[in-house]
């Protein structure tokens, strides 16, 4: 009975010290002059310690700051002083995965969620099993989430209504709102209840309509795509995993791998109007590859998925990138349409040859595809390498499509033999054309690695030349005779 007695005298010290704790940091430390905040690391270590040891003390510190909302406004939203903000918000969600955890063994109604592709640390392979229903059906989902299902606890679902509201209030002047969506995104990488509590709350429109006012903020787009939103990019691109969309497909013969397994409920139709036009996507795309953001690119998979007109959009957007952004992201550009590309869906290969195409006429004139890019004089050397290169890995993955190369065979071969002829000058840092190129400036996102080596150059003539022989060997006996020869190198072959 001693060990029972001291653990409770342990626990009734680590609560009363977290109530002091509390009071003295939101009234009077985090208040004070910069000078006298030095300390403020070792408060936060403080107080993660006082929480992670004792359940009572984070039940008293979310209901303490659930009450005080407007402490939540003033050091997560418009404090100025970014080690006050970081504290508090590291702190707040030290508390909060503590609850989460300890809620967790409550939660027997959702254990089936957690095996569904697309989160953080779970499978997220396509080839996972169709529902198991009728054949060429897909399963029905509810229109919402129903209340009875408790995924959160009251401390919990208190401090996720507050960020909500808050989401309102996060934009205009002196408002800082990395903390909050920082906040947001890493309580829906907890797990798919955590999700599911999120869209019950309306945190998925509440991020759209912040990602609305930024952009109509006046010239503020690009804002929008900085690393300062970051954490609602992710955030949406998690939570509409258990949406479905399958009402905005062309088509919706299998389940949609990238879509949660469980728990789907609809998509709201605000939300869609959003998530379906042509601006957004354009912010996804930017940020997928700019950022290297691995859920977007998740997103992008997701809404492409059986949806013809969507992957249209996607594909025409990575086109109207590819002209303008900077020879560093082309390699994750080129990444993010390789992954569009590999969708095993009956698309597939309408996507391919989209690519190929150079996809929808601007102002009624048609645009070069990826292999006319890859041919072009008129294309910086770094780019056109990339682009070339990217074609060739994406043709040794698929060699089943390599039909579709055949009516751009000619542009293959100018591509082919321009980076045979200058690919040692190229190499040693003096395009042809005057433009410099650099070695890393290629992104390694690609299916291979991009960067321009002797090694990597050779590899990308010897798999190029290959896809030619090919395509010659697919050409109807009585065309073969009239086209030009090939590569140099092919023409003995």
């Amino acid at each position: 009975s001693g060990g029972v007695s001291g653990r409770t005298g342990d626990d009734q010290v680590a609560l009363l010290g977290t109530e002091i704790a509390t009071e003295f940091l939101c009234r009077i430390h985090l208040r004070a002059h910069h000078s006298l905040r030095e300390d403020i690391g070792q408060w936060k270590l403080t107080m993660q310690a006082l929480l992670e040891s004792n359940q009572q003390a984070t039940v008293f510190f979310l209901r303490t700051m659930a009450s005080h909302a407007l402490w939540l406004q003033q050091f997560l939203l418009k404090c100025p002083a970014q080690d006050v903000r970081s504290l508090f918000a590291s702190v707040l969600f030290c508390a909060i995965r503590n609850e989460v955890s300890q809620h967790n063994s409550n939660l027997g109604t959702l254990r089936e969620a957690t095996a569904f592709a697309g989160g953080e640390g779970e499978g997220e392979s396509l080839d996972r099993p169709e529902w198991s229903g009728a054949p060429g059906s897909v399963p029905p989902f509810p229109s919402a989430i129903p209340n009875s299902i408790t995924v959160a606890s009251a401390p919990v679902d208190a401090i996720i209504g507050a960020l909500a509201i808050l989401l309102k209030e996060s934009i205009g002047p002196r408002i800082y709102v990395v903390q909050i969506l920082w906040m947001l995104s890493e309580y829906a990488r907890l797990g798919p209840a955590q999700r599911v509590h999120m869209l019950q709350k309306g945190i998925l429109g509440g991020l759209l309509s912040l990602v609305q006012r930024v952009v109509n903020a006046g010239g503020a787009r690009n804002n929008i795509i900085s690393p300062e939103y970051a954490g609602a990019h992710t955030c949406i691109s998690l939570l509409v995993r258990h949406c479905n969309i399958s009402n905005n497909n062309a088509s919706s013969s299998q389940l949609n791998p990238l879509q949660a397994a469980s728990l789907v409920v609809a998509l709201p139709g605000p939300c869609t109007n959003i998530l379906f036009a042509r601006p957004y996507i354009q912010i996804l795309m930017e940020v997928a590859y700019g950022q290297n953001n691995v859920d977007c690119i998740r997103q992008l998979q997701q809404f492409s998925w059986e949806n013809a007109s969507y992957s249209a959009m996607a594909l025409s957007e990575a086109f109207d990138q590819i002209h303008h952004c900077h020879a560093a992201d082309v390699g994750s550009l080129l990444h993010v349409v390789g992954e569009l590309l590999a969708l095993p869906d009956c698309y597939k290969r309408q996507r391919m040859e989209y690519v190929l195409q150079g996809g929808d006429p601007i102002n009624g004139e048609k645009r070069m595809g990826f292999t006319g890019l890859a041919a072009s004089n008129r294309v910086a050397n770094c780019k056109r390498y990339a682009i070339f290169h990217w074609l060739v890995s994406v043709f040794e993955q698929f060699p089943e499509m390599t039909d579709a190369l055949l009516q751009y065979q000619m542009e293959w071969k100018a591509a082919f033999n321009w980076l045979a002829t200058s690919g040692q000058v190229l190499i040693s840092g003096r395009g042809a054309s005057g433009n410099d190129i650099i070695n890393n400036g290629v992104n390694a996102n690609s299916l291979s690695t991009g960067i321009l080596t002797v090694e990597n150059l050779q590899r990308t003539l010897d798999v190029a030349r290959k896809i030619w022989l090919t395509m010659q060997r697919l050409q109807p006996a009585q065309q073969a005779e009239q086209q030009d020869e090939g590569p140099e190198e092919a023409n003995g072959e």
